[in-house]
C-alpha cells in the first residue's frame, strides 16, 4: 500500500460504514432476451420482462380466475350423491333434539336480517324548526319500543344530513338577499 492511496474500509460486524451502501446502483432488471423462431411460443399473458401483463386474468400459480381448490373438488366429490340422506339425518338430529344442528339448519333457512324496514310517523321537514320534532319522534320510537336505539342513530344520521340541507338553503336564501340589499344601496347612492 502506498502512501499516495487512502487505506480502504473493512466491513464490519454485518454492517456498512455511514455513508457505503450494500448495494450500489441496486439490482439491474435484465430483459429477456427474444426466443429465437423455432423456440418456446409466445405467452400472450405477459410481458416481455416476463412478468404478467396489466388486466390479465390469470393468477401467480397460473391458474385461470375461478378455479377451485384440490382440496373443494375433492370434498364436493366425496359429497356427491350424499347430499340428500346428510340432510335427512340433520334433519332428524335436530328433531331429536340436537341444539347445535338445529341452530345450524335454522341459521341456513333463515339468516339473521341485517336491517328491516321502519313503519315509524315522521314529521314532514321544511324548515329548521322541523328538525327537532323529527328528532322528538326518534326518541318517542326508541321510548316505546318500536325502534332500537341503533336504528335510531341510523335514522338521526339521515336527519342531521336533512338539517345540513335546509341550512345550506336557508344560507344560500340569506345570502342573495344580502348582495340584492348590497346592489340596491349602491345603485341608490350613484
Amino acid at each position: 500500500m502506498s502512501e499516495s492511496e487512502p487505506p480502504t474500509k473493512k466491513h464490519t460486524g454485518g454492517r456498512f460504514p455511514k455513508g457505503v451502501s450494500g448495494n450500489p446502483g441496486g439490482k439491474k432488471r435484465q430483459p429477456v432476451p427474444a426466443q429465437p423462431e423455432g423456440g418456446q411460443p409466445e405467452n400472450p399473458g405477459r410481458n416481455p420482462d416476463g412478468t404478467f401483463a396489466r388486466g390479465n386474468a390469470i393468477n401467480l400459480a397460473g391458474k385461470p380466475k375461478g378455479t377451485r381448490h384440490k382440496a373443494t373438488r375433492l370434498a364436493e366429490a366425496l359429497l356427491d350423491g350424499q347430499v340428500e340422506g346428510l340432510m335427512q339425518r340433520a334433519v332428524q338430529m335436530a328433531m331429536d333434539g340436537d341444539a347445535s344442528v338445529m341452530r345450524a339448519i335454522l341459521d341456513r333457512l333463515l339468516p339473521p336480517r341485517r336491517e328491516r324496514p321502519v313503519d315509524l310517523d315522521m314529521p314532514k321537514i321544511t324548515d329548521a324548526k322541523d328538525l327537532i320534532d323529527a328528532s322528538s319522534a326518534l326518541m318517542q320510537a326508541v321510548a316505546d319500543g318500536e325502534l332500537v336505539p341503533g336504528e335510531a342513530a341510523a335514522l338521526g344520521q339521515l336527519v342531521g344530513n336533512v338539517a345540513q340541507a335546509v341550512e345550506t338553503f336557508q344560507n344560500a336564501e340569506r345570502i342573495a338577499r344580502l348582495e340584492e340589499a348590497l346592489s340596491q344601496r349602491s345603485n341608490g347612492g350613484q
